[in-house]
């Protein structure tokens, strides 16, 4: 049987392949803007653990949300939340969809950081985890962080 001159077994495949690219392209791509201006972050950290840090260090971080406002001029999801990998080094998961952020991704080899949440256009919250083993033993943050769009960039 064929479609056109097409098996039957290469018609299923090129649409079984579309519409894969489709799925990957919609959960990367349409889904995951933001809307550009000037945004406020707030960064609680819920746990931390660093061998490398003195106690009274590590209590004076988790006191307090830090909160930092900057301008987004990008409509780039992943750049704002998970950053570039310039040097290459990073490998795992983004998957950005329906409102709903996951991250798995290691780096160097040595720190797993993993995010999960939601966002909008003009809000994004997550909480973000990373982990790596040091000289000194396990380091390990867990933070809950929110951004929002708060008008135009200053």
């Amino acid at each position: 049987m064929s479609i056109r001159g097409l098996s039957l077994v290469r018609w299923i495949l090129i649409v079984v392949v579309a519409a894969l690219w489709q799925m990957s392209f919609s959960a990367h791509a349409a889904g995951a803007k933001i809307q550009p201006g000037q945004w406020r972050n707030t960064d609680t950290v819920v746990e931390m653990t660093n061998p490398l840090l003195p106690p009274e260090m590590v209590e004076k971080r988790k006191s307090k949300p830090l909160v930092a406002e900057y301008c987004v001029r990008s409509d780039d999801l992943v750049a704002l939340v998970v950053g570039k990998d310039q040097a290459g080094v990073c490998e795992g998961t983004i998957n950005t969809a329906g409102g709903r952020i996951s991250v798995a991704r290691k780096c160097g080899g040595k720190a797993t950081r993993l995010i999960s949440g939601t966002y909008t256009a003009t809000k994004i919250d997550t909480v973000r985890e990373i982990s790596m083993e040091t000289a000194k033993g396990p380091a390990h943050t867990k933070s809950h962080v929110v951004s929002e769009r708060i008008g135009e960039c200053k």
